[in-house]
């Protein structure tokens, strides 16, 4: 029997073939099941590191609301605003450090002490009705002013909330903003919009608001009232020449006075500059009535204000006009101002230092007296100012000098004197360039006369004006005139009003030291009727004194004494001496008698203008040429 080839082989071959596909296939299976484990394993893995994740989240969430919860518990206890919570019963049940600072007491002490007892006793009927709206509506705004431990005050702004369960209170909180500055600037507002910020009395505003108040009571009970309007005198010339300051102080000082003299029930306002108005209320059921309260008052203010007012180591003098308009309440509060206006103007126009009462016929009165005013604007444009001269004599009748007088022409009034617009141009600031005017005119005259035989002798005095002496540029113009005139300064004079003098006795002496050091000499007009010291005299560089024709016309005998004394002490002080106002032979033997070396009057000449002037003098000077 024949052998197979390897047969042994092939059957190994085939077992093992066999062998090699079960060990695969076991090894296939246990190759799935590590496979299927390890994805199982990687998923737990993953499960894992999301777990931690999360932890960590969840631990970064925790560190947050303990920073966020730390920061909450700091922002309250060192929030600027304060915070406190309340019981139903009103008592702190917490409390921030702000709100201890605004009550003044630690926040600890303020457990269980009731909110009211820091509430001013005027806000405790606010707070209870706050109170009582927060709990019904939740919410509430309000101001109080709380008083702290230590008496002070403040104002605060409070916001408070309350929190509701089951329709009880559970507490209240609160949110207290101290609003004390703003409360302030709002006041000062308030105060700036009606009063005056300088004299703390009520501005225009405010006095229109209580005259209104006034006319309606007025109207109710049928009594009458009054309105006083006050203006100061000479008071612009005292704030000009020494300054806002003193004349700030002054105004404050006749702000007092008029309160001192008035009820609680009447009103002192300011209206502005040296304007004050007064209402008196209920001043009597009849106009007489009324009429005499008024003027008692308005006397008690014109002696009040008249007195010296100590400002700076000196006394300055002021007074008042005061105009005065009654009511019945039918009248209108703008009507009333105009007619007080009126009758005030009307004082000053007159006599000052007085008052006045309106009446209809002012009104006529004023509307002349502007179109005087507009008149005078352009008198000088229009060439209607000239000069007057009014020789003055020595014993000897000779003409020693001449005093130069503006006089002007109006239009439809014809010659008008001095007293008649010179007031007019004070008020108006016209007065100085009138005065300016004059002095050009007077040194061209001056040049002018040097052709005369006799006009190197005749010194010429020009009137000047205080508030034009008190301008700041006064003594240089007075150069450059001299200069451009060619006029000689030592035949210019310039005379001075003694009453308005000496209200700033160093401005006054260093302008007449550089008067002087040009070769103008000084006369004081007027002497004898202001309130000169013989100190204040002998510092200033005077050369003439010039008696007042009051004193001149010898009144009585006191009248003579003052005019004795006046010309002695102008002797014993190497003054000249002049007694103006010379109008009778009886006058002219009086000053013979006693030595006075100058006379000017009417009896001796009137006032000529130019041309009349120098024909006098060529013609009937007696006396020889320099």
């Amino acid at each position: 029997m024949k052998q197979p080839k390897f047969p042994l082989n092939k059957r190994l071959s085939k077992f093992k073939r066999a062998a090699q596909t079960v060990y695969a296939r076991i090894v296939d299976k246990d190759f799935e099941q590590r496979l299927h484990e390890k994805e199982l394993l990687q998923e737990l893995q993953v499960h894992q590191i999301e777990l931690e994740m999360q932890n960590e989240q969840l631990r970064l969430v925790q560190l947050d609301l303990e920073e966020s919860r730390d920061a909450y518990v700091d922002l309250y206890d060192f929030a600027p605003v304060g915070y406190l919570t309340l019981n139903s019963q009103g008592l702190i049940i917490k409390a921030n450090l702000a709100a201890g600072m605004l009550l003044g007491e630690d926040r600890n002490t303020l457990q269980m002490s009731r909110f009211s007892r820091y509430i001013d006793s005027k806000y405790l009927a606010q707070w209870n009705q706050a109170f009582a709206s927060m709990i019904k509506k939740t919410s509430q705004r309000s101001e109080l002013v709380l008083v702290r431990n230590d008496k002070s005050q403040l104002t605060v702004a409070i916001h408070g909330r309350a929190m509701v369960s089951d329709e009880h209170l559970d507490e209240l909180r609160l949110a207290l903003s101290d609003i004390s500055a703003q409360k302030k600037i709002e006041e000062e507002n308030q105060r700036l919009a009606y009063y005056d910020p300088l004299t703390n009395l009520p501005n225009r505003r405010l006095l229109m608001d209580r005259l209104n108040q006034a006319l309606i009571t007025a109207a109710r009970s049928r009594h009458f009232g009054a309105v006083m309007f006050l203006d100061l005198d000479n008071f612009k010339l005292i704030n000009d020449t020494r300054g806002h300051d003193i004349g700030d102080m002054i105004l404050i000082e006749v702000a007092n006075r008029l309160q001192s003299l008035v009820r609680k029930s009447d009103t002192v306002a300011r209206m502005g500059g040296d304007e004050f108005v007064i209402i008196l209320g209920e001043s009597g059921n009849t106009r007489e009535l009324a009429m005499n309260q008024a003027t008692h008052m308005g006397e008690k203010i014109c002696q009040l204000l008249r007195e010296p007012y100590p400002i700076a180591g000196t006394e300055f003098l002021t007074s008042a006009s005061v105009g005065i308009a009654l009511f019945q309440g039918s009248e209108s509060a703008d009507h009333l101002m105009k007619q007080s206006d009126l009758a005030m103007y009307q004082v000053k126009s007159r006599s000052r230092n007085s008052l006045c009462f309106f009446d209809p016929a002012m009104q006529i009165e004023l509307i002349h007296r502007i179109d005087l005013i507009q008149d005078l604007k352009q008198a000088i444009s229009r060439n209607q100012l000239e000069l007057y001269f009014q020789p003055q004599f020595d014993m000897q009748g000779c003409v020693v000098g001449v005093e130069s007088l503006v006089r002007w022409t109006h239009a439809n009034l014809g010659l008008l004197l001095p007293d008649r617009f010179i007031p007019l141009a004070e008020e108006t600031g016209m007065i100085v360039p009138i005065g300016q005017w004059v002095m050009m005119s007077a040194c061209l005259q001056l040049k002018r006369w040097q052709a005369f035989r006799w006009g190197k002798r005749v010194k010429l005095t020009v009137n000047v004006s205080a508030l034009e002496f008190r301008q700041n540029g006064f003594v240089e113009p007075v150069r450059h005139v001299l200069a451009a005139t060619d006029a000689n300064p030592c035949q210019l004079s310039i005379e001075l009003t003694e009453t308005r003098l000496l209200q700033d006795i160093q401005d006054t002496q260093e302008k007449m030291n550089a008067l002087k050091a040009m070769g103008i000499s000084l006369s004081m007009d007027d002497f004898g009727i202001g309130y000169s010291s013989l100190s204040n005299l002998a510092r200033l560089p005077f050369d003439q004194l010039k008696i007042d024709k009051s004193f001149v016309q010898f009144q009585n005998h006191e009248d003579e004494i003052m005019v004795q004394a006046i010309i002695s002490m102008g002797h014993n002080l190497g003054l000249s001496v002049v007694a103006e106002g010379v109008e009778t032979k009886d006058q002219v033997a009086f000053l013979s008698e006693h030595h006075c070396p100058i006379l000017q009057g009417n009896l001796l000449s009137l006032p000529l203008k130019q041309q009349a002037f120098e024909d006098y003098l060529s013609s009937h000077d007696p006396c020889p040429s320099v």
